[in-house]
């Protein structure tokens, strides 16, 4: 089973969405990895209580993938890179191929 996971600050602010197999794992590598990207803004933020919450579980890896993708451009969590780099895009979300004269008309 693929997750979708949300990690919330206990406010409620959404700081950070991922996919994993095994959220307990993947909790606790954000947690103690050291250099990792939420450990950091822990460190840094005085080590607020934190919230992981499933936002969705997927059979399939791709799917999982495109709406972890999705999800991220839409909300831009602040601990999230923003899915810019060319394979990623293309990989994973799907965009017309229209111009801006096209619509128009």
């Amino acid at each position: 089973m693929n997750i979708i996971y949300g990690i919330h600050k206990r406010s409620g602010k959404l700081l950070y969405i991922g996919q994993t197999k095994n959220l307990e794992q993947r909790a606790l590598g954000h947690l103690t990895t050291p250099g990792a990207r939420l450990r950091a803004w822990l460190d840094e933020n005085g080590n607020p209580e934190l919230e992981f919450r499933t936002l969705g579980m997927y059979e399939d890896e791709a799917m999982a993938k495109g709406i972890e993708a999705a999800l991220i451009n839409i909300l831009r969590p602040p601990l999230n890179n923003y899915c810019t780099g060319a394979q990623f895009r293309s990989k994973y979300i799907v965009r017309p191929k229209r111009s801006h004269s096209k619509l128009r008309d």
